[in-house]
């Protein structure tokens, strides 16, 4: 995936996003009685004061993170159905379907979510990839180490039979990090300013083999759709022919399972 200079300054630019601008809270997190009880009704304006520290999420994110939290711990995709196996590539374009039959049905959506052990066990086919994913989990755990916590999607050639359709193996594997906590941009940027390698993307290739960005789920609403609408069309079409296709998305924290996707590519030749 190429990026330009002006695009990945501006997803820079993102994590430095002023804590003070954009934050509303809905109805649910304000007082019961409302703002128009008040003579300042600051809730409705995003004042510094509305806005929550890392690990201290307004009620309502708290529900939805907890929501989502068990429906993922469940194994499941969406709002609706289990979790389902990465589909096969489809023989023809070699790569991932952008969904299993019924784009209407939620379940049956890219991405498909899995885990890092079910990730390596589809995709380490050849050293190449093998030493690719032992990157990903590399970034990973030096991303957990920081008590970075959030979700992952992962796309590029190395989602693809690239071998069938061009003859070479993948070079990366891409990954946009949407970040849960530190929950506030400024916070995240303080964590992962001195430490370049995780974010600037010539440094993250070099070491991890990972083309590697960040989004703080805790951005202002507005650039915060506009990022992932950015991110969902890029990954989700590919670059030669436009191809609509499919991607994974991961946990960013899960030890035991990282722990066993490393073994069972120590145990892959």
């Amino acid at each position: 995936m190429n990026v330009s200079a002006g695009q990945s300054l501006e997803l820079v630019e993102q994590l430095q996003w002023d804590k003070a601008e954009g934050f509303v809270r809905p109805e649910e997190s304000r007082d019961p009685t409302g703002p128009s009880n008040h003579a300042n009704a600051g809730h409705q304006t995003g004042h510094l004061s509305d806005h929550p520290r890392a690990g201290e999420l307004p009620l309502w994110a708290s529900r939805i993170d907890l929501r989502w939290a068990k429906r993922r711990r469940a194994g499941y995709n969406s709002t609706k159905g289990r979790r389902m196996p990465i589909p096969a590539f489809d023989t023809i374009l070699n790569i991932l379907p952008p969904h299993l039959g019924d784009p209407r049905e939620p379940a049956h959506l890219s991405p498909y979510v899995c885990t890092v052990e079910e990730l390596c066990d589809r995709f380490a086919t050849s050293a190449p990839r093998k030493n690719i994913l032992e990157g990903f989990l590399n970034l990973r755990g030096d991303m957990s180490a920081l008590g970075i916590q959030g979700f992952q999607w992962l796309d590029g050639s190395f989602l693809e039979d690239i071998e069938s359709q061009e003859g070479r193996s993948p070079n990366d594997i891409d990954v946009v990090s949407f970040i849960s906590a530190p929950h506030i941009p400024i916070d995240l940027f303080a964590i992962i300013g001195p430490r370049p390698e995780l974010w600037k993307p010539a440094q993250t290739k070099a070491k991890y083999s990972v083309d590697h960005y960040f989004v703080p789920l805790g951005s202002d609403p507005s650039l915060l759709i506009d990022t992932a609408k950015y991110w969902y069309g890029l990954f989700s079409h590919r670059r030669a022919d436009g191809a609509w296709k499919g991607m994974a998305t991961v946990d960013l924290v899960h030890p035991a399972n990282d722990a066993a996707a490393r073994t069972l590519l120590a145990s892959r030749p």
